[in-house]
């Protein structure tokens, strides 16, 4: 199926204003759809206690915004780790919400990771497949023989894009959505995600890591998935936190080598990171494919872009 897709965005400065307030980094408001880039640290989905959650922040958005009194709904399709950081959705209304926990729960959405690890894994790009214990009291994960009650099977792909100073920058395909799946397949072979002590990582994301909310080194950089009222293909890119330079990988040339075959620049892009709502925010005219992920665009003249050519 392919289809062009022009998302409507209605964003204005009083409304990108108050995501600012609220410390807020909006990716694409579409309707009943809205991606934000979520930082590393801040739990997904509110928990008792009170604790700083995304949703409670998007919620509080919605009231300010819209001058909303009372409660305000939000969908939680799929969630990510309180550590990590990068493309989430909500739903603004139920009927949407369902579509798009179905589409996860089917896994029809593609998901793609930017991760960088103590070792370098070889060989430098394959697929990993385990099978998944989780321990609901402790909350972690462990690596488990196929025939353990409980366990599930978990698949993703990865590729090595850069080495530095025995580091490497990984991108990684998630094919299931197990929980801590890409920290525990990754630490089961020596390839710590950086600053997961939990699962083993010996080197602090940064020098003063903060007990629980520390950040570790891993971030969903894309999702693709289907709009839940249109039925078309949709892309979200989330930039890389700017915390993440100082593992001294240059990230726009090693990172978006592979993204974007490198016609953009680290200016361009931190020009255009508010909307990156997909692929097609950016298109003048295109198509693409979201069961095949290739893409063939042109980009706007005002951006001073050329043909990128076919993603792969």
């Amino acid at each position: 199926m392919k289809n062009e897709v022009i998302p409507d965005f209605s964003s204005t400065k009083l409304s990108k204003d108050i995501a600012r307030k609220h410390g807020l980094q909006i990716l694409c408001e579409d309707g009943p759809l809205i991606a934000l880039n979520k930082p590393a640290g801040l739990l997904t989905q509110g928990v008792s206690g009170g604790q700083s959650s995304l949703e409670g922040l998007v919620k509080a958005y919605f009231r300010d915004r819209d001058s909303k009194p009372g409660n305000v709904y939000l969908g939680v399709p799929h969630r990510l780790d309180r550590p990590v950081s990068g493309v989430l959705v909500f739903a603004k209304n139920s009927k949407s919400a369902a579509r798009l926990a179905e589409q996860f729960r089917d896994r029809s959405v593609k998901k793609e990771y930017l991760a960088v690890t103590e070792h370098v894994p070889a060989p430098p790009q394959g697929r990993l497949t385990d099978w998944l214990l989780k321990d609901a009291v402790t909350a972690h994960v462990r690596v488990a023989v196929p025939a353990t009650v409980g366990a599930k099977e978990a698949r993703l792909d990865y590729e090595v894009l850069a080495v530095k100073k025995g580091c490497a920058l990984l991108k990684i395909e998630l094919h299931t959505g197990r929980m801590h799946q890409i920290r525990v397949q990754l630490a089961s072979r020596g390839w710590f995600v950086v600053g997961d002590e939990q699962y083993g990582a010996q080197t602090p994301f940064h020098e003063n890591p903060a007990e629980q909310t520390s950040p570790i080194a891993l971030h969903a950089f894309r999702l693709g998935l289907y709009h839940p009222i249109r039925y078309q293909p949709v892309w979200l890119e989330a930039p890389l936190p700017e915390n993440w330079s100082h593992f001294g990988f240059n990230q726009w040339n090693e990172w978006c080598a592979w993204s974007w075959r490198g016609v953009m620049t680290g200016a361009q892009w931190l020009q255009y990171q508010v909307s990156f709502c997909t692929m097609t925010r950016c298109l003048a005219n295109g198509s693409f494919d979201l069961d095949s992920g290739n893409a063939r665009w042109q980009t706007f003249n005002d951006m001073g872009w050329h043909d990128a050519g076919q993603m792969r």
